[in-house]
């Protein structure tokens, strides 16, 4: 199911079959979709990423739509990999004082910290490395001409679906069936959050991405 296609999905659930609540409903799977994946880091939500560090870096931005990062280490030239320790901002003023001084100590990146999407790292970069990270993300943004389709599993796709819903009650008002489809979303919600933990099982994110239907 693409994006338009949910749209119209969800104007049908709604009682408004001509068009006259798109611009709601598009919106709010927006907000809805991003809410959903803040909270459940699912197997489709967990890539790698590579950034290269330039000699004499100290920091770099992550992607806008990454979430969380949950595992990073630098490699060389030689592509041996190391870890990167991540704490907070005090690791680096602890172990590395002269980080911001004229002279700083440059060597192999060693330990990190994130304030937002900027990951400040020392010693200063003194080659060229690259940093590989494990995240959490958003999907892609939707919208009707660049990106219409995401990656929604069954389970997935009807809590948008639900949450959605839910979500438009101001706009829906007293419509009886909410209280029906706060329950039906609950109950999906749970269902996530069981998603989620058997996915912390070794290779349970290979076998989910085998056996679940995608859309």
């Amino acid at each position: 199911m693409d994006y338009s296609n949910f749209i119209t999905n969800i104007g049908q659930w709604i009682n408004r079959r001509h068009g006259e609540a798109d611009d709601i409903i598009a919106q709010q799977i927006i907000e809805s979709q991003y809410e959903i994946e803040k909270k459940f880091p699912l197997w489709f939500l967990i890539d790698e990423y590579t950034q290269v560090i330039p000699a004499g870096a100290t920091s770099t931005k992550l992607p806008n739509h990454i979430i969380r990062v949950l595992d990073a280490e630098i490699l060389d030239s030689n592509s041996l990999s190391y870890p990167l320790m991540f704490g907070t901002p005090a690791i680096i003023r602890d172990r590395y004082p002269s980080f911001q001084s004229t002279n700083p100590i440059k060597d192999r990146p060693q330990v990190a910290y994130a304030m937002g999407h900027v990951i400040r790292f020392a010693p200063q970069a003194d080659a060229q490395y690259v940093l590989r990270f494990w995240a959490h993300h958003h999907l892609d943004p939707l919208d009707l001409t660049t990106n219409t389709s995401n990656v929604w599993t069954t389970t997935y796709l009807a809590t948008l679906r639900m949450k959605v819903l839910v979500d438009l009650e101001a706009f829906l008002k007293d419509d009886e069936r909410i209280p029906v489809w706060k329950t039906r979303l609950n109950e999906l919600l749970d269902d996530l959050e069981a998603e989620t933990r058997d996915m912390e099982n070794v290779g349970m994110r290979e076998a989910m991405s085998d056996t679940e239907d995608v859309y």
